[in-house]
């Protein structure tokens, strides 16, 4: 099993996010993922600077030798998917290889309706995404690429230059919400599924999704790379709680209390958040794990400031997360 690492951003400036990704490169992540939300900012954080992931995907690739890049997830109409492939093509050049690229239905209408973009149905959503993806998949591989749906269509188009990877960079489609046609698309489209499952019934259940979805249109289900997103904060203070942290940051960050309780009810819903020591790490990845899971993504967040933040004291976990739960699901 792999294991990377996310990091949305909140509270970091640009600096602090190139020593988190160097400190990661160095440290042996296997990938580093960054969101694709900068219409806008999450739950208070509005204000805040929230960092572009087609702008400093370029600058952290400069800044690492070794791990993988992307965005999870870039989403659906936020650019036409030919730009999107032109741009994609262009990083996985600069970045001799190294994209993996994320992409998803979008989740949330804040991240649109602000900027005067229009938010439609989810199924309306996952139909372009579907092909999106196909658009994406011809303009990188295709000298000149047809394409004739019924959202987009493309006529001996050109992109150059290609990605480096051979046959192409793989694609992992985002999946927060939705079991009735997302499994499908996956099934016939993507790479790979990342997942931000709330519990283990959460992420059963997801997968078997993705079982029935594979046997309806023919898929080899051990083809897709299974991604969990996991939260992590490092402490070895057992009356430390993940809720009273958030509430005594929230009120440090003056986010006002109805915007700080939505973040203790988020916290409250599970989503696989490990608070504690790298022992109670390494049994929680290891029973991802035998589940078949092939790759983690860790959020870290410290202890002084769990909502976002604090960039010293969170490279200190990754260091410490390095040592102690990498090797251990190193493959042989």
């Amino acid at each position: 099993m792999k294991i990377g690492i996310y990091s949305n951003g909140f509270n970091y400036s640009y600096d602090d996010l190139k020593r988190l990704w160097i400190t990661a490169d160095r440290s042996g992540f296997d990938i580093g993922v960054i969101p694709d939300n900068s219409t806008n900012g999450l739950r208070g954080y509005s204000l805040q600077p929230n960092w572009d992931a087609w702008t400093m995907l370029p600058a952290l690739a400069e800044v690492t030798d070794t791990m993988r890049l992307g965005p999870i997830c870039s989403p659906v109409l936020r650019r036409p998917p030919q730009v999107l492939a032109k741009m994609s093509s262009c990083f996985d050049v600069m970045s001799e290889g190294r994209l993996v690229l994320g992409m998803g239905a979008s989740d949330y209408p804040q991240f649109w309706l602000p900027w005067g973009m229009d938010f439609p149905t989810a199924k309306v959503r996952i139909a372009r995404l579907a092909e999106e993806i196909q658009v994406v998949k011809r303009m990188w591989t295709e000298d000149r690429a047809n394409f004739d749906g019924e959202y987009y269509r493309l006529m001996d188009a050109i992109n150059m230059p290609k990605p480096v990877q051979d046959p192409r960079p793989p694609i992992w489609l985002g999946v927060v919400e939705g079991r009735r046609l997302m499994p499908d698309v996956v099934a016939r489209h993507a790479d790979g599924i990342a997942m931000v499952s709330h519990n283990d019934e959460d992420l059963n259940e997801r997968l078997d999704d993705l079982t029935a979805a594979c046997s309806r249109n023919g898929r080899d289900y051990d083809e897709i790379t299974k991604v969990q997103m996991v939260y992590v904060t490092l402490t070895d203070d057992a009356s430390y709680t993940y809720r009273d942290g958030i509430a005594r940051h929230g009120t440090e960050m003056q986010l006002g209390a109805q915007v700080t309780q939505r973040y203790i009810e988020a916290a409250d819903t599970g989503s696989y958040r490990i608070v504690g020591t790298t022992e109670l790490v390494n049994e929680v990845l290891a029973k991802l794990q035998r589940r078949g899971i092939d790759q983690i993504l860790v959020h870290f967040s410290s202890t002084e400031a769990p909502i976002g933040g604090a960039v010293d004291a969170v490279i200190e976990d990754v260091e410490v997360f390095a040592r102690e739960v990498i090797p251990n699901f190193e493959e042989a």
